[in-house]
């Protein structure tokens, strides 16, 4: 009988360690902060949300068409989905990404994102066709 309790002892001390450990370290390392992303969606999105707008012709008649700006494209950021099908992320020099945004659900924003920089490429159906940004508008005034 000695022998169990002593056991238990040292079983009840090394679980009151593990978690005096574990609520010691939640509380000093982990609390508050935000970590990486880990999956393919959040790493663009992460770039995106760091990278600044870079004008160009193009890109600004679409933004225009739209009536997007680059605050609020960064505040649906969060919101928003990368579809990989539809993206280019092996074109060179600048991978070309495909976001459906909440505001935008009928179109698909392929935007150009270089080391710092980003651009809006295109605008596209869900199935991937190219398309007049007036369709788009005209999609999100229907709904």
């Amino acid at each position: 009988m000695p022998r169990n309790r002593k056991f238990l002892r040292r079983l009840f001390l090394y679980l009151t360690g593990v978690a005096l450990g574990s609520l010691l370290s939640y509380f000093l390392l982990f609390r508050g902060r935000q970590f990486p992303a880990f999956w393919p969606q959040g790493i663009v999105l992460e770039k995106l949300g760091k990278a600044r707008y870079l004008p160009h012709g193009h890109s600004d008649s679409l933004m225009h068409c739209l009536k997007l700006d680059t605050t609020a494209f960064k505040k649906n950021l969060p919101d928003s989905r990368v579809i990989f099908r539809r993206s280019l992320p092996r074109r060179v020099p600048c991978p070309v990404y495909a976001l459906r945004q909440p505001q935008w659900s009928h179109c698909l924003l392929l935007v150009a994102l270089c080391d710092s920089t980003y651009t809006l490429y295109d605008v596209r159906s869900p199935e991937g066709l190219s398309q007049s940004c007036h369709q788009c508008t005209l999609a999100t005034r229907t709904e």
